[in-house]
């Protein structure tokens, strides 16, 4: 579904992403892990097309994506959940997801989409004509998967969605993140929650200061779980 090959991101003289290699099969949802500033919100967005990688290819499904704009990387099915949301706060639920409608590639009709939506996230249909400034944190996350997936994404690549969130709030959103995976969405997922991401990963990667420092599978992450968090997450011996 995704390869990135020699993929460097930089910021004027800040190099965020050194020579990243990165395969994401269809059907997978990848975790990328690392401290604050290790890269991973730059390796999203250069895939996104919203900062352009200074080296390396992107290839999506095997067409080269890097260097279009992001909107025309968009309309191809890659779709970015940022940190932050995003929602259009003093719009309704349902106009969020008719503004993210806008030019997406699906087939299928609005109202069948928003249908799925609502059948994964019921609290969304409750709150349909409710204004998305006066969501909850949890609600808000929703609402922006909710976004993401009117567009019938290939792949959905989501930026710290657990951020703020109480750990009870966490654990829905991870819940409904892994129920996209089993629905079938190739997902590609950017945590400091370790243990959450990789509790529904298929595969781990961890970067450090921009480099790929782990590449293997989630289950064998999880086994070496306290080693992972004091070598490459930022964290201290406890």
């Amino acid at each position: 579904m995704l390869q990135l090959s020699g993929v460097d991101v930089r910021y004027g003289p800040v190099h965020a992403v050194h020579s990243l290699d990165l395969t994401v099969h269809a059907g997978q949802l990848l975790t990328i892990l690392g401290a604050n500033g290790a890269g991973k919100s730059s390796t999203l967005r250069a895939i996104a097309g919203t900062v352009r990688a200074s080296a390396g290819q992107i290839l999506l499904e095997g067409r080269r994506i890097d260097g279009l704009p992001a909107e025309r990387i968009a309309r191809l099915g890659v779709s970015l959940v940022p940190e932050g949301r995003g929602i259009l706060t003093t719009l309704t639920v349902e106009e969020n997801l008719r503004v993210a409608a806008i030019g997406a590639r699906a087939t299928t009709s609005f109202a069948t989409r928003t249908s799925e939506v609502f059948e994964l996230f019921p609290v969304l249909r409750e709150r349909r004509r409710s204004l998305a400034g006066l969501l909850s944190g949890g609600e808000q996350q929703q609402l922006a998967l909710g976004r993401a997936l009117v567009q019938h994404p290939r792949l959905l690549l989501l930026d710290e969605p657990s951020l703020g969130l109480a750990p009870k709030l966490r654990g829905q959103v991870f819940a409904q993140i892994d129920e996209l995976r089993r629905r079938g969405a190739t997902v590609v997922l950017v945590e400091q929650d370790a243990q959450g991401a990789l509790s529904i990963a298929d595969w781990a990667v961890a970067l450090s200061s921009g480099r790929k420092v782990l590449d293997l599978p989630a289950p064998e992450a999880r086994e070496s779980y306290r080693e992972l968090e004091i070598a490459y997450l930022g964290r201290t011996a406890r």
